[in-house]
């Protein structure tokens, strides 16, 4: 795929994030937490949008590319190489219903085959973690995420997952998303 191909992809990853992130009423693109405003938009169901008290969702270094080896090799070369994902964005909004906030995280990317793939199915190990201020894990979850690559070129996937937090939480919380290749010594 060339320049151009590549660069129409992006476009509509952009795209439907900022779809997902309009629909909600909440921009968080890139953002980080502001002050603690509550500000409803549109139909969210008796549920208030949390603006300030939403955390920055993060990649950790390492973790925003995937990739298979022929043969089930854990690594190999790059001709080795059957299916490779990566992820470009990472966005999120956060709802209120009294205490508790449900944070849907979301993940954007694109997955290609590599020299020794093709077509088919691939199966992507994306976990979302989140740690409070003392280091402490208040929620991790890994999800066996499966889409299936088209030939000769380039499929986007559109991550999401919900996340329960209290308030109080979500006041000092790292979130992360981004691919976990193991060991997997955690749910």
């Amino acid at each position: 795929m060339g320049y151009a191909g590549m660069q129409s992809n992006t476009v509509r990853i952009a795209a439907a994030l900022s779809v997902l992130t309009v629909v909600a009423g909440c921009s968080t693109f890139g953002g980080s937490a502001g002050t603690n405003t509550v500000a409803s938009a549109g139909d969210t169901g008796g549920q208030a949008i949390v603006r300030g008290t939403c955390p920055k969702v993060e990649l950790r270094e390492g973790t925003s590319s995937y990739r298979t080896y022929k043969g089930g090799a854990k690594k190999g070369p790059d001709s080795a190489v059957v299916r490779q994902a990566s992820i470009d964005q990472a966005s999120r909004e956060c709802r209120v219903n009294g205490n508790q906030v449900t944070m849907k995280v979301g993940a954007a990317g694109r997955v290609i085959a590599g020299p020794a793939g093709g077509s088919g199915p691939v199966t992507m190990p994306i976990r979302v973690a989140v740690i409070g201020d003392n280091g402490n894990v208040l929620y991790s979850k890994l999800t066996q995420y499966k889409t299936t690559v088209p030939t000769s070129s380039a499929k986007q996937f559109l991550f999401t997952h919900d996340v329960p937090l209290t308030l109080a939480e979500t006041t000092s919380a790292q979130v992360f998303v981004g691919f976990d290749t193991g060991p997997y010594d955690t749910p």
